[in-house]
């Protein structure tokens, strides 16, 4: 958690946890566990775990922002993060349909190219070992939407 200033404050919420050992399975019995296994027994509910342990930790004064790579891309997190009203920056891993506030619904990927670019950043990535540093260019867009979520499955 970082202060007014970007200086780091401490943590608000830490989890340690590892992979269990499984023994090797076809790509369709992975499939059919990923399909049957309830979100709280997958890997990526720690996502949602640190979400709420977060904003439990938090005054409400302040607005919470999580940052999430492509595993944090699962229904149920944008879903609880919409509901208890926190702001996400996410990775994505789907070109999800929603409705955007100016030009109604579409897709990820089309609204993305349609948007100006708000900010131009370059940073020097460097690397390990024998490897040359390099250039990265970002472009940085954002935009406010409504997610729609369609095909809402209830298993019993």
């Amino acid at each position: 958690m970082p202060s007014k200033d970007g200086l780091p404050l401490g943590l608000s919420s830490q989890q340690c946890w590892a992979r269990s050992i499984r023994e090797e399975e076809t790509a369709q019995e992975k499939a059919n566990r990923k399909y049957r296994t309830s979100i709280e027994e997958k890997e990526s509910y720690k996502w949602i775990t640190a979400l709420k342990e977060t904003i439990n930790n938090l005054p409400p004064t302040v607005q919470l922002v999580t940052l999430g790579d492509r595993e944090a891309d699962i229904f149920k997190f944008l879903w609880v993060a919409e509901t208890l009203g926190s702001f996400y920056v996410i990775r994505n891993r789907a070109n999800r349909r929603f409705i955007c506030t100016e030009v109604g619904k579409t897709d990820l990927q089309t609204r993305i190219t349609q948007l100006p670019v708000k900010k131009k950043i370059s940073l020097e990535v460097t690397k390990g070992g024998n490897q040359r540093s390099r250039k990265a260019n970002i472009e940085v867009k954002y935009m406010k939407a409504y997610q729609i979520f369609f095909h809402l499955w209830v298993r019993s």
